[in-house]
């Protein structure tokens, strides 16, 4: 490597990774917000859904069969949780959850919290 051309074959290698690294970093970047963004899009569907059902009669008549979710050409039921101003909920997809208590921040930037160790997306 003391030649001219061993020390431009070697730069040219290092340069070479650290564009691939930093193209794959990007690339998995632009997966990920895309795949968020889609979430969201079809959270808010799904709370659409949900309303109309509730105007329609009351808490109770929601299920998860009625809030298909679909995520990447896949159909999944969305697991819901309507919480009242007190933060208590009032009508869940699993009645276990019914009444209790869930602290969530109502900010314009997070939409997620942690129910019972698992990492959740909501949408008011």
């Amino acid at each position: 490597m003391r030649t001219v051309r061993g020390r431009i074959f070697t730069s040219l290698i290092i340069v070479m990774i650290f564009s691939v690294l930093i193209t794959g970093y990007l690339f998995n970047r632009l997966i990920d917000v895309m795949l968020m963004d889609q979430a969201r899009n079809q959270l808010r569907l799904q709370m659409t859904k949900a309303i109309d059902i509730i105007e329609g009669g009351n808490v109770g008549d929601l299920s998860t069969e009625d809030l298909e979710l679909r995520f990447r050409d896949r159909m999944f039921y969305a697991d819901f949780f309507v919480v009242d101003p007190s933060n208590k909920i009032v009508a869940a997809g699993d009645d276990d959850m019914e009444g209790r208590m869930v602290y969530v921040s109502m900010g314009p930037r997070d939409h997620f919290f942690t129910l019972n160790g698992q990492k959740m997306m909501y949408t008011h």
